[in-house]
């Protein structure tokens, strides 16, 4: 149960989980999903910013050292405590290839600064375990499991999936939805044994909620990571925008089930955050309601 309304936006991405990711959906959702947050953050809690993006590529010498994470007052808290461990083993969902990472440098509770007394309520729901290749779930992951938030910060997941280099190339040489959105998500399907710069950046993170894509957005530095998916995409897109406004998938992660082709004229609904609209009316982020916001 929700105990507050940032819970609630945890709990509609764990319920939206699998038609919004590695399917037709999930740049339009997630975009509409940051607007929304953005738009609550003004109209409930008094913010008068934009909603920052976190540039991977800055960071992936030292994570720990990045201004997002080094526990002064204008971070997101800092790393988490350190705790000997092993390395995650993520196995990929289509063809069950295993990933091995390397340990990151944290594991336990945020040490320092902002989001460092934050309380976790929502999950686990599919929390990547250490040393095993399966995840840690409870029954009920939308009952209230209250404790720390955690984080594991990975300086070799950040630079293997999330360097400069890395979304160059993402955004020069793929030229069609059909291979930008599976190589971004790592899809394997299509890309076998690679995170892509979405998972990549959500590992960087790791911890609990962070290394756990159903609940992800628990920790505050989801945020900041989708917003530069979202900043890689909008780059991508104005490229060659009027050839950059269409959907790859269905709407079942990997089409599994299996389930028609999404088109444009498919409904992203938020629902109770905020009212539906269409995947069309989320393509052009200057076009109007629902979106005005453009990247520097």
């Amino acid at each position: 149960m929700a105990k507050s309304l940032y819970d609630d936006f945890v709990a509609v991405h764990y319920t939206s989980f699998r038609n919004t990711h590695l399917t037709a959906s999930f740049f339009a959702w997630h975009r509409y999903y940051l607007a929304t947050f953005e738009q609550k953050l003004r109209t409930e809690c008094a913010y008068k910013g934009a909603l920052p993006y976190w540039e991977w590529g800055l960071d992936i010498n030292d994570p720990a050292a990045s201004p997002v994470f080094d526990g002064s007052e204008t971070s997101l808290g800092s790393n988490g405590a350190f705790i000997p461990h092993d390395g995650l083993r993520l196995r990929q969902p289509f063809s069950n290839n295993l990933i091995v990472l390397e340990p990151g440098s944290g594991g336990g509770c945020v040490k320092s600064g902002p989001f460092s007394k934050m309380v976790i309520h929502i999950g686990p729901a599919a929390l990547a375990q250490y040393g095993t290749d399966v995840p840690f779930n409870v029954t009920d992951p939308l009952e209230d499991l209250p404790r720390c938030l955690k984080r594991d910060l990975n300086k070799s997941v950040a630079a293997k999936y999330c360097s400069f280099r890395n979304t160059t190339n993402l955004i020069t040489q793929q030229q069609t939805i059909e291979t930008f959105a599976p190589l971004l998500q790592g899809d394997d399907r299509f890309f076998p044994n690679t995170l892509g710069v979405h998972g990549g950046g959500h590992f960087i993170i790791g911890g609990d909620p962070g290394a756990d894509g159903l609940i992800a957005p628990g920790d505050p530095a989801f945020w900041v990571h989708q917003a530069q998916v979202d900043r890689v995409y909008w780059i991508w897109q104005n490229l060659d925008f009027a050839n950059r406004q269409g959907v790859f998938g269905t709407f079942s992660l990997q089409d599994n089930p299996k389930s028609p082709d999404g088109s444009v004229d498919d409904l992203i609904d938020l629902t109770p955050l905020t009212t539906p609209v269409k995947i069309k009316d989320l393509m052009n982020t200057v076009g109007g309601t629902p979106l005005c916001y453009m990247y520097e």
